[in-house]
C-alpha cells in the first residue's frame, strides 16, 4: 500500500535522480554562456570535477564548445540519443523537455 504524499519537503539526500553529467547538461542548455566557475557553483561541484564532465559531454557529442573572446559558448546537441538501455531511442531534447529550465548562474 502506497502512502499519500504529504507535501512536506524531503531533506537533501547524498544522491540525486540526475547524474552530475545530466545536471551540467541542463545548466548549459539553460545558459550556454556560463563560465566554468558559475557552472561549478550551480551544480555544487568543484572546477576540477566539472572540467572532465564537460570533456565527456563534448567527446560524446552532447555539447560543442566555441570560443567567444575570452569566454566559451556551449551548444547542446538536442538530437543526441541517451546512452542507457532503458532510454534507448530517446533524445536529449526529450530529457531537457521533461523539466523546467533551471536557473543556473547569471541570466542570459
Amino acid at each position: 500500500m502506497q502512502s499519500e504524499p504529504t507535501g512536506e519537503r524531503i531533506e537533501a539526500a547524498p544522491w540525486s535522480f540526475l547524474s552530475r553529467h545530466g545536471q551540467v547538461l541542463m545548466c548549459l542548455a539553460a545558459n550556454p554562456e556560463l563560465r566554468l566557475s558559475e557552472l561549478a557553483e550551480a551544480v555544487g561541484l568543484s572546477l576540477r570535477a566539472v572540467y572532465p564532465i564537460l570533456e565527456d559531454l563534448e567527446r560524446s557529442g552532447y555539447i560543442s564548445r566555441a570560443r567567444h573572446g575570452r569566454c566559451n559558448h556551449y551548444q547542446v546537441n538536442e538530437a543526441g540519443t541517451l546512452r542507457h538501455p532503458l532510454l534507448e531511442g530517446r533524445t536529449t531534447r526529450q530529457l531537457l523537455g521533461a523539466f523546467d529550465r533551471p536557473s543556473c548562474g547569471r541570466p542570459r
